[in-house]
């Protein structure tokens, strides 16, 4: 009776676990790998709306140390999925969230050292305007590198 009581709670706790896992995204390495590409072409646009394959209509960029809760309730949206990066103690990282509806259905963890996004305004950004200017800063990486910034345009 012991047994059929410890696998009745094995069975709830990973259910449990498991529906609440569903909420959070992983971020998009082939979406990150295009960005960084888009620099690596010598390329003066990024034109995210062209470099992902998945119905999106608004975007979202969460800089490092973002309140997501603040934002929340700023923008209306549910930023829930976004916490699994840890964003709100980060500083190595921007966030793209990508949303359809209102809804984050796809996130890209970008690491700042391949280019950073930090400077842009929090804002739902339309997929038409989902353009910015690749530009080299002053600030140069550990390996000599001019740091680039992506400028909304």
């Amino acid at each position: 009776m012991n047994s059929f009581r410890n696998w009745i709670l094995l069975f709830i706790l990973s259910t449990l676990f498991s529906s609440c896992k569903q909420n959070i995204l992983e971020s998009n390495k082939k979406l990150e790998n295009r960005i960084y590409y888009q620099i690596a072409s010598q390329s003066k646009i990024l034109d995210l709306s062209s470099l992902i394959d998945i119905k999106w209509d608004n975007l979202l960029i969460l800089a490092p140390y973002t309140n997501l809760k603040k934002d929340e309730a700023k923008l209306g949206i549910d930023l829930g999925s976004v916490q699994s990066t840890l964003i709100e103690s980060r500083e190595d990282i921007c966030v793209i969230a990508f949303l359809l509806n209102k809804k984050v259905i796809a996130i890209v963890e970008y690491p700042r050292n391949k280019g950073d996004f930090a400077d842009n305004e929090l804002e739902l950004i339309k997929k038409n305007e989902a353009t910015f200017e690749i530009l080299n800063s002053l600030q140069k990486t550990l390996d000599s590198k001019h740091v680039v910034v992506f400028s909304k345009k």
